[in-house]
């Protein structure tokens, strides 16, 4: 076993120990009693490697969130959330197909969506607008997601109006986003209509 994957490994039991969900069992006569272990369940590897990402263990958990893929292929959670690990290393291509197969497991992932604009941002702005209007369409009511698609389409003055609208709407949704609008799109966006 790899030194990544003990690590993980250990990990994961005691979290899974930790949390209640690890079995023991006792025996009353002194003799030693067999026990099997069941391998742990997608929530509680997505959980563990959760746990690790947060606390910037980015190798292990890798290797939970490639275990979780595992144990249910066809859960659009692994894929994302392996996606988030790449982009955090700055993998940019690996994290962009993780973020398709998510997308294939459930093509309304809005998440998986959000991340592959994010990224696409970046080097293809256009690719980007699509996917910031792919999440727009399916959850209106997301104020970063019309930040972002304001801020690509004020890029280029043949978009500035629905980018000063998309403006409007995501200060309209979450007032403090104000503050992240440059003070000349904030003084176009008062002066247009």
């Amino acid at each position: 076993m790899s030194r990544r994957r003990s690590i993980a490994a250990g990990f994961l039991a005691l979290g899974v120990l930790s949390a209640g969900l690890g079995a023991c069992s006792s025996s009353n006569s002194g003799a030693s009693a067999t026990t099997t272990t069941r391998p742990p369940s997608f929530a509680a590897l997505v959980g563990a490697a959760n746990l690790l990402l947060r606390r910037g263990n980015l190798n292990a958990a890798e290797q939970l969130f490639s275990d979780a893929i595992s144990a249910e292929p066809k859960n659009a959670v692994g894929y994302f959330d392996l996606g988030v690990v790449y982009q955090r290393e700055g993998l940019r291509l690996p994290a962009l197909r993780e973020y398709r197969l998510a997308l294939r497991q459930n093509p309304r992932y809005v998440p998986a969506i959000y991340n592959k604009a994010t990224l696409y941002g970046v080097f293809n702005p256009p690719l980007a607008i699509y996917f910031y209007r792919s999440v727009i369409a399916l959850q209106p009511d997301s104020p970063t997601a019309w930040l972002n698609l304001g801020l690509l389409e004020a890029e280029t003055k043949a978009t500035l109006r629905p980018a000063l609208k998309a403006l409007k709407e995501a200060v309209r949704l979450e007032p403090s986003l104000r503050a992240r609008i440059p003070a000349s799109l904030r003084a176009e966006m008062v002066t247009s209509n």
